[in-house]
């Protein structure tokens, strides 16, 4: 249906009507600006329907299954907010800093976090299929079972961080930097992890089958029960398998 908006300033006034829809989404967009103090925007809505809180500070918000479907929070500040459980399909996080966030159960479905800062954030069950993580930073992060297929982690820094059977599988992980992080049963089938540097780094039970390892460095690994059928494999990660883990794999 429709809506007949009627807005009068002195003796002008305009009268347009606009789908119930996208009046509905106007006024959560108003309500929530007002909720949580931000200053008014005159573009309310993002091309695809959603918030535009582009650059909003939101440090230590409750957004607890809060609705950010398709809302534009590029360099926006979220240290320290809570968004357990809160739909963030399709959203724009582009620069913004989650440091600290608690992410548990979110949706981050095809969701924008490139350039992120999410140190010590929590995302254990979190939804990030198909998102864009690239040169994020995801130091100390907690990502226990958390869905990362399909992810775009390009170059991302994992160090420090715990992913205890998530599932990467068909993720892109080139140029990555995975220091003294916790992947036991992980799943990395047929993830991309040409140039990705694991040191120190727990992967035991890890599937890393048709797995692309090219030039891929693995240096002081725990790499027990480690399955790599089908793998492609550069000549010097293959001879350092053989040297130093054959028993192991």
């Amino acid at each position: 249906g429709q809506v007949i908006v009627r807005v009068s300033k002195g003796d002008h006034s305009e009268t347009r009507e606009i789908p119930l829809a996208s009046f509905e989404k106007i006024c959560r967009a108003l309500l929530f600006r007002c909720e949580f103090s931000l200053p008014q925007d005159s573009v309310i809505l993002t091309a695809q329907g959603g918030m535009n809180l582009k650059g909003a500070v939101l440090t230590g918000a409750n957004l607890t299954s809060e609705n950010l479907c398709d809302a534009d929070l590029s360099g926006a500040n979220l240290e320290g907010a809570v968004l357990f459980m809160a739909d963030c399909e399709g959203a724009n996080f582009k620069g913004a800093n989650l440091s600290g966030t608690s992410l548990g159960d979110s949706n981050f479905k095809n969701a924008c976090l490139e350039d992120s800062i999410m140190c010590g954030a929590t995302l254990d069950h979190a939804n990030l299929t198909g998102a864009n993580l690239q040169h994020a930073s995801l130091l100390g992060c907690s990502m226990i079972e958390c869905n990362c297929s399909g992810a775009n982690m390009d170059h991302t820094n994992l160090s420090g961080a715990t992913l205890i059977r998530a599932d990467m599988s068909g993720a892109t992980l080139q140029g990555a930097t995975i220091m003294a992080a916790i992947m036991e049963g992980a799943v990395l089938t047929r993830a991309n992890l040409r140039k990705a540097s694991f040191i120190s780094t727990n992967l035991d039970g890890a599937d890393l089958a048709e797995a692309n390892l090219n030039n891929t460095c693995f240096k002081d690994c725990t790499l027990t029960d480690l399955r790599t059928e089908d793998a492609t494999m550069s000549t010097s990660t293959q001879t350092l398998f053989n040297e130093f883990y054959s028993e192991n794999i």
